[in-house]
């Protein structure tokens, strides 16, 4: 289906949505009510896709550009009156019914008015490549707007508006966010569990204690820094080059 064909298939849809409206009663799953909310929703839609996926490119046109002016005074009233009807209480009285009347004729004026006209002239204006680009803008448009209504959210912020799946999107996202949340909650445990654990007291150096131990020294064993050498001291006593500071590292040098 190219796009004229699904511009044509919306404008049937949506006049015979009118026409439902008006034959419903005021009881029953498909009261008025209720269906002239569905018009307003589809009727929104098909005129935001329009004005975005196929107005731009004709608006370069000077023989297209006349007509859509003609055409958004046209819808800037029916957005009016489909307001101004919504607003009223009296869905199911006489006098609601004649003024929708009047505005379904208005609305079907307006695809007319689009199909003999602009139409007409764009299937020899825009290029057959174009085209497909702005069939595909077109029903990407639609698509944004009912899952926009599903999930409560602005269409410009919805995936499938440009492309991509909202359902992989939108589990890619979660995905992320629990994996986020998980590691939040990871660094929190671990930080409640140092808090908990018990200080170490600072060992503290003695005064007057070197800072350094030199190797005869730490090599003494149980002698301590106090005990004698096993020879007799005789001679003089030599340093052993070790610690120029350190008792414990001159040594006598032996009988000869």
């Amino acid at each position: 289906m190219d796009l004229w064909q699904m511009v044509l298939t919306d404008h049937a849809n949506i006049v015979e949505l009118c026409r439902e409206v008006l034959r419903a009663t005021g009881g029953g799953p498909n009261d008025r009510a209720g269906l002239f909310e569905e018009l307003d929703v589809e009727l929104e839609r098909h005129f935001r896709a329009e004005e975005r996926a196929i107005h731009p490119a004709l608006a370069r046109d000077d023989r297209t550009r006349s007509y859509l002016t003609e055409l958004g005074q046209e819808r800037q009233e029916i957005r009016r009156r489909m307001d101004e009807l919504a607003g009223r209480p009296d869905v199911n009285g006489r006098d609601w019914a004649q003024d929708f009347k009047q505005l379904a004729g208005m609305i079907s004026h307006a695809f007319t008015l689009e199909e003999g006209g602009v139409m007409t002239l764009a299937r020899t204006i825009i290029e057959p490549h174009e085209l497909d680009t702005m069939r595909i803008a077109y029903e990407r448009e639609k698509i944004a707007s009912i899952e926009a209504r599903r999930w409560h959210m602005p269409q410009a912020m919805m995936p499938s508006r440009y492309g991509a799946s909202t359902g992989m999107v939108f589990g890619i996202l979660a995905g992320v966010a629990a994996v986020g949340t998980a590691a939040l909650l990871w660094s929190q445990t671990r930080q409640r569990a140092s808090s908990n654990r018990p200080l170490r007291p600072i060992r503290r150096r003695r005064a007057g204690a070197s800072p350094a131990t030199c190797a005869r020294g730490a090599g003494a064993g149980s002698r301590g820094p106090s005990a004698a050498p096993s020879w007799p001291r005789s001679g003089p006593i030599r340093p052993t080059g070790r610690c120029a500071s350190c008792s414990r590292c001159r040594a006598p040098t032996g009988p000869s």
